[in-house]
């Protein structure tokens, strides 16, 4: 008997069919080489996370944190690792931004090495969104404040931060439509063109521009920054019941600023490990707001 002639009779409804057929059927069935390795292949593989109800595909779980070297090309990636800093990588981060904001929100994971940016790394926040709504958020991580830095090129007279989260555009609705309830960190934020530089406890000139700037936000730890070189370092503006903790702010005029502008109450936040060092002229600024160490 060859194949075509073998019988196979399965349990159930599932109608009788010759060895041959079947193992046709199978074959059609299986993924090629080629499909597997295509940008498209890790839907094509399951994943089973063990106890799970679920099934999801490999391209799904690898999803749950992006990486930005995906959106980067292979000489952007060698010159992030290299620390050469000869290629601009800011397109690169914000269409890494803007894709997980279109594919419901997410954590953005950025490697050890040296980022040359050139643009305002700026996270909004959708107004058609409702309060605690996590659909759209996006969150920025690195892999230490020691170990992943973004070098601020912008020009000389830099407008708004490097580094901003800004969820204003909601309006009115009131702050508690723009909740962050999870942590934003491990990076350091250098202004690498027209930054702060002391000799010999004297500032011989002053950094321009904003390091790390949040807006509007409610909620949230930010957690393993550091910022160096810029007029001011870190700014919170209209920002309600947030954390600051292992962070280090040295070399500009304002250390640490915090105020409120449209939004009514005080700001409220507590810092815990936190240093500021040669701060021309606060280390910490606090207007129209509270907080505790």
């Amino acid at each position: 008997y060859n194949a075509s002639q073998i019988i196979f009779t399965p349990v159930g409804s599932i109608s009788a069919i010759n060895v041959q057929l079947g193992m046709a059927e199978l074959d059609s069935e299986k993924a090629s080489l080629s499909q597997l390795i295509a940008n498209t292949g890790s839907s094509l593989i399951g994943h089973f996370g063990g106890g799970a109800t679920v099934i999801r595909t490999a391209q799904s779980k690898l999803r749950d944190v992006v990486c930005v070297f995906d959106y980067m090309t292979q000489a952007q990636i060698n010159d992030v690792k290299a620390g050469t800093l000869l290629l601009d990588v800011s397109l690169a981060i914000l269409n890494a931004i803007a894709d997980i904001q279109a594919n419901g929100g997410g954590i953005l994971y950025f490697p050890p090495g040296k980022y040359r940016i050139s643009q305002n790394l700026n996270v909004n926040w959708n107004a058609s969104l409702e309060r605690f709504e996590p659909a759209g958020k996006v969150v920025l991580r690195g892999a230490g404040s020691s170990m992943t830095a973004f070098m601020d090129y912008r020009t000389s007279v830099a407008t708004g931060a490097c580094v901003n989260y800004d969820f204003s555009s909601s309006g009115e609705a009131g702050i508690d439509s723009h909740i962050l309830s999870t942590w934003t960190g491990g990076f350091s934020i250098i202004r690498a063109l027209n930054g702060t530089v002391v000799v010999n406890g004297e500032y011989t000139s002053m950094g321009t521009g904003t390091g790390f700037k949040a807006n509007f936000v409610w909620g949230g730890v930010y957690s393993d920054i550091a910022v160096s070189g810029f007029s001011t370092n870190l700014s919170f503006i209209d920002c309600v019941n947030f954390s600051i903790d292992k962070v280090f702010t040295t070399k500009c005029n304002i250390g640490l600023y915090m105020s409120k502008n449209t939004y009514s109450p005080a700001i409220a936040t507590s810092i815990t490990n936190m240093t500021a060092s040669q701060c021309k002229s606060w280390g910490v600024k606090s207007i129209n707001g509270s907080f505790e160490i």
